[in-house]
């Protein structure tokens, strides 16, 4: 790994105790705030992992640093590697939103339905989060739309809840599964009626969703 890298990796690694997922005011559902993202007491050691097994390529996935990407990918690291909780750089990267590090990881063959400990893929993730593009770039690279993860939520009922119209709109050209139902009884209309997104209600409802 060249000197440059490293310092970016022992740079960022002084800001991830106090960072977490990126905020989502719109995310007030009991059951979806299971699932918070954290990470925390992570810095490198003499392998060049973090302390909470990330490698420079999963860090320089979180924080959005292109450069330390492509090194990495240069140097033929294992774009489908995972840190302790089975996350891969294609997640982390959908996951806040970087865009051009998507496009990147899957130029470089990144395993794009690989599914974390709690059975979150890349399009989940992006999908609860509002990232449209991201979303849209998944979706064109055949994501798989209907993977449940442990809470049997997928990305449509998350998009929904979360209030992301756009997306559900690209989910249901998708040919998204409407009526998938999470272990709780819920479904992507009971979720967007739930939380006051009628607009997405009527839009489900004239897609066919019950």
């Amino acid at each position: 790994m060249k000197f440059l890298d490293l310092y970016l990796i022992l740079f960022f690694s002084l800001f991830v105790s106090c960072v977490t997922k990126p905020a989502n005011k719109k995310r007030t559902d009991p059951i979806y705030n299971k699932s918070d993202f954290k990470i925390s007491d992570s810095t490198i050691d003499s392998s060049g992992k973090l302390n909470e097994g990330n490698t420079p390529l999963l860090s320089a996935s979180i924080f959005g640093n292109g450069p330390v990407v492509h090194s990495q990918i240069m140097a033929r690291a294992n774009v489908n590697e995972r840190s302790k909780d089975g996350t891969t750089p294609l997640i982390y990267a959908s996951m806040y939103g970087h865009t051009a590090i998507v496009k990147m990881l899957l130029e470089a063959k990144a395993d794009i339905n690989a599914k974390n400990e709690d059975h979150k893929t890349a399009l989940i993730w992006s999908s609860f989060n509002g990232y449209t593009d991201i979303v849209q770039i998944l979706i064109e690279q055949k994501a798989n739309v209907n993977f449940q993860d442990k809470l049997g939520a997928t990305a449509l009922m998350y998009a929904s809840s979360n209030g992301y119209l756009d997306i559900v709109k690209i989910l249901i050209q998708a040919k998204a599964n409407l009526n998938s139902v999470d272990h709780f009884g819920g479904t992507a209309l009971t979720e967007a009626t739930s939380e006051g997104h009628f607009e997405i209600a009527n839009l489900l409802q004239a897609a066919g969703a019950k």
